[in-house]
């Protein structure tokens, strides 16, 4: 019993003092939670629908406007495209590309372009620019050995600056082989440099010179470095075409059928090597769908599919205005027409082609990448006021208006 309250006492002793902490503890205090009231903002989120860069065309007024266009020119068939960047916008395709066999027109037929050619085959001259093989300031004689004058510079050619007319032996004898050398003689008649003189036997010495640099027909390398190269269906000779191709006749005081004259395959390589003249002036043959194509080359940075064609530089000199020839309506950069009233607000580059009745044009506007291409079979030649070909004027401004009015205008 005593060993029980000894050892139970002290217990109580223990539990007394614990029980005395326990109680002078102070009661444990409820934290304080603060009440936030989180305002729930509901924010209209406004997302800006992006505005188009130009009004929605409306294709069905372009195609009517467009018949009226061919109707009132008495077009037999035609080919309109619209392109911006690399992009075709538009096609549309009109009438027959043989009226005997009732053959319409489609995005595969190709015309001949007539002197729209020379702005492509600047674009040929223009490669080798780039790759350093002849320069713009080149002399002509020293380059190729050919009967130039002493001091015609390669620019001058591409201006129709050089001071070479077309002579009446040369626009004579259109089917005969004659001696380049003969033609300078007879055609370099004016100083060079003091004025403008459109001429074809000039820009036809492209295909000499490039000749001469490359020891390669021009009609090859041309082949191989544009056309092939970008995978176009065109050739400054139908028998480059692919197998199958139609090709529009031309329809002047008798019909012309490209693919069978005589201005073919044969007759072109009778020409001695760097001596030809005749092909790079007027007688490329494509479609408007593939011409657009070598304009967006020039209405754009050089390049198409990511493959380079030409510098920004070559651009930059195929733009420049080098002369302003009185009495024109136009000022001329390298074998391309500059145009500061073809389209109102406009400054649009390009050329145009008209032989056989067949009238042609590919015009671009370098600031928004846009252009449009009209290819024909048979056209009048009337010019408006402006003393523009009205069938080129009409279908260009028509294009410009319907595709690249600026949004809300």
């Amino acid at each position: 019993m005593k060993k029980f309250l000894i050892v139970l006492i002290p217990t109580i002793a223990v539990m007394g003092i614990f029980y005395a902490l326990f109680s002078y503890m102070p009661a444990p205090v409820e934290p304080i939670i603060e009440e936030t009231i989180i305002e729930e903002v509901q924010e209209e989120i406004v997302i800006e629908e992006e505005k188009p860069e130009y009004n929605e065309p409306n294709v069905d007024q372009f195609h009517s406007k467009l018949i009226d266009i061919a109707l009132d020119n008495d077009v037999y068939g035609m080919q309109v495209v619209v392109f911006k960047g690399e992009d075709i916008l538009h096609s549309f395709n009109y009438g027959y590309s043989d009226i005997d066999n009732k053959t319409e027109v489609n995005d595969s037929t190709v015309f001949r372009i007539a002197s729209t050619s020379k702005m492509i085959s600047n674009m040929a001259i223009m490669k080798l620019v780039d790759e350093g093989k002849i320069y713009l300031g080149s002399n002509l004689k020293e380059v190729t050995g050919l009967n130039f004058k002493d001091d015609i510079k390669l620019y001058q050619i591409l201006t129709h600056t050089a001071g070479i007319v077309d002579s009446k032996e040369f626009n004579e004898n259109m089917n005969k082989v004659l001696d380049i050398n003969h033609l300078l003689d007879i055609s370099c008649v004016n100083k060079p440099g003091s004025e403008y003189n459109y001429t074809n036997f000039g820009a036809g010495t492209m295909a000499a010179i490039v000749e001469c640099v490359t020891g390669e027909y021009f009609m090859d390398y041309a082949q191989r470095e544009l056309f092939d190269s970008l995978g176009l269906n065109a050739g400054y000779v139908c028998e480059y075409l692919d197998e199958g191709t139609d090709v529009a006749k031309m329809y002047d005081d008798v019909v012309y059928d490209p693919a069978t004259w005589m201005y073919n395959y044969d007759f072109y390589r009778s020409f001695e090597l760097g001596k030809q003249y005749r092909l790079a002036y007027g007688n490329m043959y494509i479609s408007a769908s593939d011409l657009a194509k070598l304009g967006m080359v020039l209405a754009g940075d050089g390049t198409l599919n990511e493959k380079k064609i030409l510098s920004t530089n070559a651009l930059r000199e195929i733009r420049t205005v080098r002369n302003e020839a009185e009495g024109q309506n136009y000022r001329a950069g390298l074998n391309t027409d500059v145009f500061n009233n073809l389209v109102e607000g406009r400054i649009i580059y390009g050329h145009t082609g008209s032989a056989y009745n067949a009238i042609s044009c590919l015009m671009y506007d370098p600031s928004d990448n846009t252009g449009v291409v009209l290819l024909t079979n048979h056209s009048l030649n009337k010019k408006n006021d402006l003393k523009y070909t009205k069938v080129i004027y009409d279908t260009v401004n028509l294009a410009y208006k319907e595709f690249f009015t600026p949004y809300g205008e």
